[in-house]
């Protein structure tokens, strides 16, 4: 009989996704998506990336 391996760790790519910090434009993204007023440009507030880490799970860069 043989056997099927199936990986139960994340792949690097899963990890890396999960724990790196969101770049701006991807909290600007999810920002519009979600009802939240955010610029083409400049800082992005605070309370808009503590949003965003709630919701996600993610740290916002």
């Amino acid at each position: 009989m043989t056997e099927t391996y199936t990986p139960t760790e994340p792949t690097l790519t899963e990890v890396t996704e999960a724990t790196s910090p969101a770049t701006a434009k991807e909290v600007r993204t999810w920002a519009a998506a979600n009802g939240h007023e955010v610029g083409q440009r400049g800082r992005i507030s605070t309370a808009l990336r503590s949003a965003f880490e709630t919701a996600t799970g993610r740290p916002a860069a």
